[in-house]
């Protein structure tokens, strides 16, 4: 809920892909081999997620770690980590 109405950025190796809104999906082309990919909104951001190299699809999910209550702090306090970015299915 603390990011309702602002989509999160998809940075691929530090390079901007795209915007995802809630609930939405974002599908890319990517590298067979190994990469990075890090999720941002404004200053803050998820950690990097380092994925090996792999021709299979992947799903990945963006999510505000801290949530609503605590999103204020955590701007100020945690932006590195104020999103978490998993993988969902190799």
């Amino acid at each position: 809920m603390a990011d309702i109405l602002r989509p999160y950025g998809i940075m691929l190796n530090g390079a901007p892909m795209g915007l995802i809104k809630r609930n939405a999906r974002l599908e890319l082309d990517v590298p067979s081999n190994p990469f990075v990919v890090q999720a941002t909104i404004d200053w803050c951001s998820s950690l990097p997620l380092d994925v090996p190299a792999g021709d299979a699809p992947l799903t990945l999910r963006v999510s505000n770690t801290y949530g609503i209550w605590k999103a204020n702090w955590a701007i100020k306090h945690a932006a590195d980590t104020y999103l978490t970015l998993d993988l969902v299915a190799p």
